[in-house]
């Protein structure tokens, strides 16, 4: 029937010549469908399709009608719930407002001297199962040689702009 793209036709034509099953299948099926085609159109008489075409405008209608119930009911329902959810929102909200507005009520308040921060000291370098030992080794040593090659400077010439202090470069400037 032509409805296959081109690169689909070629796959089932090869499949047809492999599938001899699949090739009678397909032959007789294309046999069917050209002697459909020949036969002639008939319209059916008015009386009937007048019959059919009320049918359908009152069997639309009243599934319009009971769609439209079940609407209803459902918007209904929805609004209802949005409502009462932006009801009790708001009063949290205010109730929550004047709780922490309050200057007496220091129970939400944190001790700060009490709370240190957290440091990770740990200087962990994650090497990939897939590098051999003298890779690994290489690459810990550049790690390693990469602390050397930062070196103080001891004398800075600062201008309005820079802040003064030490600084640390990999760069020799004129010490």
């Amino acid at each position: 029937m032509r409805e296959m793209d081109p690169s689909e036709e070629i796959e089932f034509e090869r499949e047809m010549m492999s599938n001899e099953n699949l090739l009678i299948e397909v032959e007789s099926l294309r046999s069917t469908f050209n002697k459909v085609k020949k036969l002639p159109i008939k319209q059916a008489p008015a009386d009937i399709l007048k019959k059919v075409r009320e049918r359908a405008v009152l069997d639309q209608q009243r599934q319009l009608r009971s769609s439209y119930k079940l609407i209803g009911w459902f918007g209904k329902s929805v609004a209802a719930v949005a409502s009462l959810l932006l009801l009790i929102s708001a009063v949290l909200y205010f109730f929550n407002l004047e709780v922490t507005s309050n200057p007496h009520n220091s129970t939400n308040l944190l001790n700060t001297s009490s709370i240190q921060p957290w440091v990770d000291r740990n200087e962990i370098i994650k090497i990939s199962d897939r590098t051999n030992t003298t890779q690994a080794e290489r690459i810990i040593a550049d790690y390693e040689k990469s602390f050397e090659k930062l070196i103080p400077i001891n004398r800075v010439e600062t201008t309005s702009n820079q802040r003064q202090g030490v600084l640390l470069t990999s760069s020799p400037v004129n010490q």
